[in-house]
């Protein structure tokens, strides 16, 4: 990825960030520490590879958000050789963060500094080993020519698989019509999963691939020996 941005989380608005945060808990997701810069209920959660961002504000759909230092000087430039931002705060008093969106309205976020401690946890989640995440997608080469501007190598597919982008410790998967985030876990164990699912009363959905869940703020998240 382009050193200019570092990548950070996942970005997911939550109407309720503590029954959200309690149930990746559950799972087996660590919280790590966050800091005062955001000035609404703000949680991380990491399964020691990825981290999940929770928002109670701020934020229509999940999307990705990414560090740049020196953030005002980037937007102002970059304004002035004529890209366009949806959100743009960067006054001398603010916490200087910028907002884009894709063609299907993901929002990609860039913030100054790290808005949480680095995670230190081992894969400690039931779900399994994440494998990748599926963006919601209507233009393959519209979205990826989006987030290549982020520092994502992109790789297109043959006919019928889905494109791929990819930085360090992350996949990324685009495929036309799709129009949920996903978290894709690959699992080999899922009949323990179910039964540490029902110790913890969270209800997951059997499909022909593996287990599905749904989080509290929406997120599915999908097991399988194929994920």
């Amino acid at each position: 990825m382009d050193a200019e941005f570092k990548f950070l989380e996942i970005s997911i608005p939550s109407a309720d960030v503590h029954a959200s945060l309690e149930w990746y808990r559950a799972l087996g997701f660590a919280e790590l520490t966050t800091g005062d810069s955001r000035n609404y209920h703000y949680a991380v959660i990491s399964d020691g590879r990825l981290c999940l961002g929770l928002h109670s504000e701020g934020l229509s759909q999940s999307g990705l958000s990414f560090v740049r230092q020196e953030l005002a000087m980037y937007v102002r430039e970059a304004e002035t050789a004529g890209l366009e931002f949806d959100m743009a705060r960067i006054g001398i008093d603010d916490f200087h963060e910028a907002v884009r969106h894709d063609p299907v309205g993901n929002p990609a976020v860039l913030i100054e500094a790290r808005t949480f401690s680095p995670a230190h946890t081992e894969d400690s989640a039931i779900v399994g080993t994440l494998s990748h995440v599926v963006l919601p997608c209507m233009d393959v080469d519209a979205s990826l020519q989006f987030w290549e501007h982020f520092g994502f190598i992109s790789v297109q597919a043959d006919t019928g698989e889905p494109a791929e982008l990819h930085a360090p410790g992350l996949t990324i998967q685009l495929q036309n019509g799709t129009r949920d985030l996903g978290l894709h876990f690959h699992n080999n164990k899922l009949a323990e999963t179910l039964d540490a699912l029902s110790v913890h009363g969270i209800d997951a959905r059997q499909t022909p691939d593996g287990l599905e869940l749904r989080s509290p703020d929406g997120t599915r998240l999908i097991m399988g020996s194929e994920s």
